[in-house]
């Protein structure tokens, strides 16, 4: 299964949709995430909690995360995010983290962490058209010729897509497939 994503914008930040399911607060919607591998924690940024119905505030306790953009306040609350390739759905219940409102906040887009990532193998494959190509992994690796003086090349692959592929079989998603 592989869980096609794209890249975003003049930066061409890495996004994907997943399915949110809070079913406390009786919600069901697709969200927009950015694929964050530094992030520990998938979390909901305001724009998309407020595009759902969901006020932090009055949601229950708060724990401070702090990440490389800076800290704030979040909300735990239990989810069920489900991710599709057209054919199968996988699904895993974990802790979605709701950001409570703030001048820092306002805009961000909503971060699929580790938690959720680990379960999968990310591929990155990025259009030709840039001169910030990332490196494959085939080749990252590779040091020079001793003597060449030549630096590591760089491969790239077109077209550009985020690619996320299940690791496992069964656990710790559960796979369902839609009856004929």
């Amino acid at each position: 299964m592989a869980i096609k994503g794209w890249f975003d914008g003049a930066d061409r930040v890495p996004m994907v949709v997943a399915w949110v399911n809070l079913r406390r607060l009786r919600v069901l919607a697709p969200v927009t995430f950015l694929v964050d591998t530094g992030a520990d924690r998938t979390v909901l940024h305001p724009d998309d909690a407020a595009e759902l119905g969901i006020d932090a505030r009055v949601l229950g306790a708060g724990v401070n995360l702090a990440g490389v953009g800076g800290s704030g306040v979040y909300r735990p609350e239990r989810a069920l995010l489900v991710v599709g390739d057209g054919i199968s759905l996988y699904y895993l219940g974990m802790t979605l983290y709701i950001a409570t409102p703030d001048a820092a906040n306002q805009g961000l887009p909503s971060l699929l962490g580790r938690d959720m990532l680990s379960h999968f193998r990310t591929t990155y494959d990025l259009p030709t058209t840039s001169s910030n190509s990332m490196p494959s992994r085939s080749t990252s690796a590779r040091k020079p010729h001793p003597g060449s003086g030549a630096p590591p090349r760089f491969a790239v692959r077109c077209p550009a897509q985020l690619s996320l592929e299940h690791r496992h079989a069964s656990r710790p998603f559960r796979r369902h497939r839609p009856p004929d």
